[in-house]
């Protein structure tokens, strides 16, 4: 029985490390410094709060979303100490210098009004030094990828890069020269206010899931440009525009909308077919794919759309040339497979409209025997 208590206690203390190492937040987790992910020459005490030595330790929790807030304070003569954040790649024991100044990681240096980030360090900014119980208060925005340095409760420095470095962020400390120095997560009341909107980051992170993919993108092609148009994801903050010159891809970012479904693309060339998928953000997720639209910009001009039913039946539509483009399209793609090309497109008719304000027919691919196509000048 004695031994069997042993290998249960054993996998429940593999689990605790495991769910440290991985960033997992439980409901009753207290955040502290990590002792699994810590430098071999820094020692911690006062439940994990207090770290004396010289080196690197991450906390037990990282960051993926979210607006979150600690400080960290020296409480020896000696203050060199960086302050900041790491990513989940980043080793404690790897840092030759000891000081969040590889890549993956970006700290505030106490004594020396410098930083570093992204494995770059930085001289003289910001040039504010800090000491012997001087309080650093650290704010990171996960969401809108900013981290803060605050001196007694004085804005000192924004780094605004921080989309270079791969989140989960792990709040950091990196000591040289044996200092001693404590860090309140929200345990305890903080010394000095938390910045607006910030929460503190000893609270778990509500969990942020993609949204759901736009759909019915459209591309209508014009003179040297091409117009798109979607139908919203209900939980999108913004949407990404993405382009390629072939239907398979690859797709590149070309530009980001944050209001609105439609967007013009005027870096395009008239008789160059150009394939697009939208995607929807949220809080630093994004979803999967749009169905792809493609487009051919070209100089204006109009014709007649001439589409045979499988039913025998004769339809004609007088279309300006790039919505007979953006039908031919749509047209061609269904008939490749290419992947979440819509069933029906919808034509506008121009012509006997009143005393409506719009007519529209609705063509279902699987009904279309055979397209033609007039040109003319106007």
């Amino acid at each position: 029985m004695r031994n069997i208590n042993k290998v249960i206690k054993t996998i429940v203390l593999i689990l605790i490390i495991m769910a440290q190492l991985s960033g997992i937040v439980f409901a009753a987790d207290i955040v502290t410094w990590n002792p699994v992910d810590k430098s071999i020459n820094l020692e911690l005490s006062n439940g994990n709060l207090t770290a004396t030595g010289t080196r690197i330790v991450k906390a037990t929790h990282g960051k993926e979303s979210g607006k979150w807030y600690w400080e960290v304070k020296a409480i020896s003569d000696n203050a060199y100490m960086f302050a900041g954040i790491a990513n989940s790649n980043y080793s404690v024991d790897n840092d030759n210098l000891g000081m969040l100044s590889g890549a993956g990681a970006t700290g505030y240096y106490f004594t020396h009004g410098r930083y570093a980030f992204n494995g770059v360090d930085y001289f003289g900014s910001p040039a504010v030094t800090s000491a012997k119980n001087d309080v650093v208060g650290i704010a990171l925005d996960v969401d809108n990828k900013t981290i803060k340095w605050y001196k007694n409760g004085v804005l000192i420095f924004t780094e605004n890069r921080l989309a270079q470095i791969q989140a989960p962020y792990f709040a950091a400390i990196a000591h040289a020269d044996n200092v001693v120095s404590t860090v309140n997560f929200g345990s305890n009341p903080f010394e000095y206010p938390i910045p607006e909107g910030y929460k503190p980051y000893n609270e778990p992170q509500q969990l942020v899931t993609p949204p759901t993919a736009p759909t019915n993108l459209s591309a209508i092609g014009g003179n040297e440009s091409v117009v798109l148009n979607w139908t919203p994801s209900s939980d999108a903050t913004s949407y990404t525009v993405k382009k390629s010159t072939a239907a398979v891809g690859p797709f590149l970012e070309i530009s980001s909308v944050s209001t609105g479904t439609t967007y013009t693309d005027t870096a395009v060339q008239n008789g160059i077919t150009y394939y697009y998928v939208i995607t929807a953000v949220n809080s630093g997720k994004e979803s999967s794919d749009s169905n792809i639209a493609s487009a051919t910009p070209s100089e204006s001009g109009r014709g007649i759309l001439v589409i045979y039913m499988t039913n025998g039946v004769r339809k004609e539509f007088d279309l300006s040339k790039s919505e007979i483009d953006a039908f031919t399209n749509w047209y061609e793609n269904k008939s490749t497979g290419v992947v979440g090309t819509p069933s029906t497109f919808a034509l506008n008719i121009n012509s006997n409209v009143k005393p409506f304000t719009k007519k529209t027919n609705i063509i279902i691919f699987n009904n279309v025997y055979d397209i033609e196509v007039h040109e003319y000048k106007e």
